[in-house]
């Protein structure tokens, strides 16, 4: 009998809590043995949110202490379900002591990784799973005409539209809710897909247009959750100072829960009690640091910077702008940036320069909880102004701030590689002590006409800058890349030795067009990852890199390049980006063998490289989007990349700001537009009329088909990931698996396995979850940073089948003496 499973409506459902709500989650979805009331069958909570499963289908519920409970309620209108039973059981049991009547206790209540609702119409069952990243539903049909039957009932939401992109629009009580156009493709031929779109019978009902073949499974939507932050109101009654708010930084700490800074012009801009500055005090701009939880649907703190000895937060009543964000090995938080306050506070004993003017650079460091400001730097970044561009922490907690300065006054350290300013700019190198008391390193960088420094990276003793030049005599190193520039300006590349000031090397990188340095990130060879934009034909690329050649238009693209540790040769150099021009915005090396970075494409449908299953593939609209993309750390592999904003794009054109780990996801901030794709349970999902907050969005970065399995057991390099390269697609080679934080130059082995076990089992302290009954196990190796890579070979009759795989490795620091990566499930493509 062929078979459909149609994911139409994977929707990610996070929480929409508060900073009083204290309910406990469950463990998967909860069976009623009375514990409630009597309809309801099964029930699972995350947060403040609860969905709730009755015979005919699912309500998703809002428990909030300070606002009116809100519901949506899903129903299938048809029939009520032949049956409704849990699937997957989990180990965790759920005990319920209702009053001091025995007969009101219900102990040893299990909970199942998901719920199936057979029969919820003919020939269509229901499935809702809760995953790590929210709950999910979708259908399985025997028959194609059964989904084209199926009618969605919705109480408590109303149906809007379909947009240009066909996805489907909901307003819901918790904001917009907005499912991804549906996709399906047949398990019994999974060489076509089966043309499929949403349809709406009314303000509260919809369904599906789907042809009569049987299909499978080709949704993947990615977002794992999506939130707004900002405030509606201004802190000026001058319209030409109304500023947004802006996140300029982000860092994802190893509880997921995610750091962010920028600037803000809204007096309203959300904070929680007890932080060090609950309220705005600097027209036109404050910076802000904010902590969301790890579902973005709450703070953990939000602030302004300062505290209540001082009459103004750090911000005072000028303009101040957050442009970095580190923790430090103690888990304090380094903010860096510039102000232009005249009462922006200084702490004792902490490095401080005088100044005539009133902007000047900081870096302050504040507790884990936002709570207490414990050391706040304030120095001249030459006179009469400059700007910090970005700031930089190394491993032992020294902080480097880079930016450009426009006249004398830097503080200068006695080892200086540059100790007078020249020309209409200089870039500028500040490196400060852990405690912020100390100078290490203070220097300017440039020649005789403009440049700037707009990126640093800082391991080790070892100072790494990035930035653009229109002096030919910018100082260049024997045996450097390119001692010459070339065009109407270059980007350059420069590593120092802090405590010397030494200049290791020093380079220009472009072509005969002008080209511009945004970012660095060392990687853990001591190489230098970098990128920015160049309007050059002939930017120095390298053979079988991902773009070697540009569009034939020079409209501008990205680049994004790898100097060796000694700065005299490209390992690799390449293009990135559409027909009609990109910019980058941020970008992060990972140790763990991936090349994450962001921007703004101008392309549209023109040849922007985006990866099968992304979150938006194409997008129609005239306007601007921004991107997020990966690649392998050879420069030659694209392992992901998509294009987000919706069909009004985004406000600004910008995702500004992102940190990657190696689960394969990443979290970024974004201009947001009126249609910016948010989760159901957000933190805010309430944009201004003039769409002029920012956007934080956490997405996946698996492709279609492939979803990630339990948890890592730890080694030496902490927690393992998994992930894959390209989709797994039948009859091509290029499906890889990769495993990061393994044992470094370890030995063990991949499992790949046709099935996964009901119930995880231990394994010399390792969690296993796949089946090693039906398994091969495959040979693997780790380089020196514990990068695992392997590729599968895929035959063509594989096509529409599972199979699962997870890394384990002899490992001195795990328990019992061996580690083991989560696992994955993959099903492979057409």
């Amino acid at each position: 009998m062929n078979f459909l499973t149609f994911c139409a409506i994977a929707l990610v459902l996070t929480p929409l809590a508060t900073k009083q709500s204290v309910v406990e989650p469950l463990a998967g979805f909860v069976a009623n043995r009375g514990q409630w009331e009597s309809e309801m069958r099964f029930c699972a909570r995350d947060g403040s949110l609860v969905l709730a499963i009755w015979d005919d289908g699912f309500l998703i519920h809002r428990i909030d202490r300070d606002a009116p409970s809100e519901s949506v309620r899903f129903r299938f209108a048809d029939q009520p379900s032949e049956s409704v039973r849990g699937d997957r059981e989990l180990p965790t049991l759920h005990h319920f002591y209702l009053g001091d009547d025995p007969a009101q206790w219900f102990r040893d209540v299990p909970g199942f990784e998901r719920v199936i609702l057979a029969g919820a119409m003919h020939g269509v069952d229901a499935v809702v799973r809760k995953e790590p990243d929210g709950f999910h539903y979708d259908f399985e049909a025997r028959d194609g005409r059964s989904l084209k039957a199926l009618r969605i009932r919705c109480e408590g939401a109303v149906v809007e539209r379909i947009d240009e992109l066909g996805n489907l629009i909901l307003r819901t009580p918790f904001g917009i809710m907005r499912h991804l156009r549906p996709r399906a493709s047949s398990m019994a031929d999974a060489s076509d897909l089966v043309p499929c779109a949403f349809r709406i019978f009314s303000e509260s009902e919809f369904g599906f247009e789907i042809e009569a073949p049987p299909g499978g499974v080709v949704l993947d939507p990615g977002i794992e959750w999506s939130t707004l932050l900002g405030g509606s109101t201004y802190g000026t009654t001058n319209p030409s100072s109304q500023h947004n708010t802006a996140v300029l930084d982000v860092k994802v700490l190893d509880d997921q829960t995610t750091l962010l800074t920028g600037s803000t012009g809204h007096v309203n801009f959300p904070t929680t009690p007890g932080v060090l500055q609950g309220a705005f005090a600097g027209e036109p701009d404050d910076v802000f640091v904010t902590r969301l939880n790890a579902s973005g649907s709450a703070l953990v703190f939000s602030t302004f910077l300062g505290g209540k000895k001082f009459p103004f937060p750090i911000g005072g009543a000028g303009i101040e702008v957050g442009e970095g964000i580190h923790v430090a090995p103690n888990g304090t938080i380094v903010i860096g940036g510039w102000t232009s306050s005249a009462n922006f506070p200084s702490t004792p004993g902490a490095f401080t320069t005088p100044s005539a003017n009133h902007q000047r650079a900081f870096a302050c460091r504040i507790s884990a909880d936002g709570s207490t400001l414990l050391a706040s730097s304030l120095f001249s970044a030459g006179s009469p102004f400059g700007f910090v561009n970005e700031c930089a922490i190394s491993e032992t907690g020294g902080i480097a701030l880079a930016g450009d300065s426009h006249g004398p006054g830097l503080p200068l350290s006695p080892g200086a590689f540059d100790f007078s300013f020249n020309g209409v700019a200089d870039g500028f190198v500040v490196a400060l002590t852990p405690d912020l008391t100390g100078l290490v390193l203070g220097t300017y960088l440039g020649g005789s006409a403009s440049e700037g420094c707009n990126g640093v990276d800082y391991r080790g003793t070892t100072i790494g800058v990035i930035g653009s030049t229109q002096s030919t005599d910018f100082p260049t190193t024997s045996g450097a890349l390119d001692g010459t520039m070339e065009g109407l300006g270059d980007a350059f590349v420069a590593k120092l030795d802090a405590p010397t000031g030494a200049l290791l090397y020093s380079s220009f990188v472009g072509g005969t067009s002008a080209d511009g340095g945004a970012l660095i990130a060392f990687d853990g060879y001591g190489n230098a990852i970098i990128g920015g934009g160049t309007n050059s034909l002939d930017f120095p690329t390298t053979p079988h890199s991902f773009m070697p050649t540009p569009w034939p238009i020079p409209l501008g693209d990205c680049f994004i390049a790898r100097l060796n540790s000694t700065g005299s040769a490209l390992d690799f150099g390449t293009y990135f980006g559409g027909v009609e021009g990109e910019e980058i915005w941020d970008l992060r090396a990972d140790d763990d063998g991936f090349i994450t970075f962001c921007g703004t494409s101008h392309s549209d449908q023109a040849g922007f490289p985006t990866t099968p299953g992304a979150i938006e593939e194409d997008w129609i609209s005239p306007y601007a989007h921004g991107f997020v993309s990966r690649l392998l750390r050879d420069g030659r592999t694209l392992a992901y990349s998509t294009a987000i904003g919706g069909t009004s794009g985004i406000s600004g054109a910008i995702v500004t700001a992102l940190d990657s780990d190696s689960t394969g996801a990443v979290t970024f901030g974004a201009g947001a537009g009126p249609d910016y794709p948010i989760t159901p349970g957000a933190f805010d999902s309430v944009q201004n009329q003039s769409g002029n907050k920012a956007a934080v969005t956490r997405i996946d970065m698996l492709p279609t088909g492939v979803t990630r399995i339990g948890a890592s057991t730890p080694g030496c390099l902490g927690p393992l990931a998994v992930g894959v390269i390209l989709n797994p697609k039948a009859g091509t080679k290029t499906f890889e698996v990769t495993c990061t934080r393994g044992p470094k130059f370890g030995s063990g082995h991949l499992i790949v396995s046709s099935s996964k076990l009901a119930i995880p089992i231990l394994a010399s302290g390792a969690t296993l979850y796949v089946d090693p009954a039906a398994a091969t196990l495959v040979p693997v190796s780790t380089d020196d940073l514990g990068f695992a890579r392997r590729a599968l070979p895929l035959r063509h009759s594989l096509q529409g089948s599972k199979g699962y795989v997870q890394f384990v490795f002899p490992d001195p620091c795990a328990p019992g003496g061996w580690s083991a990566s989560p696992a994955l499930e993959i099903i492979v493509q057409p």
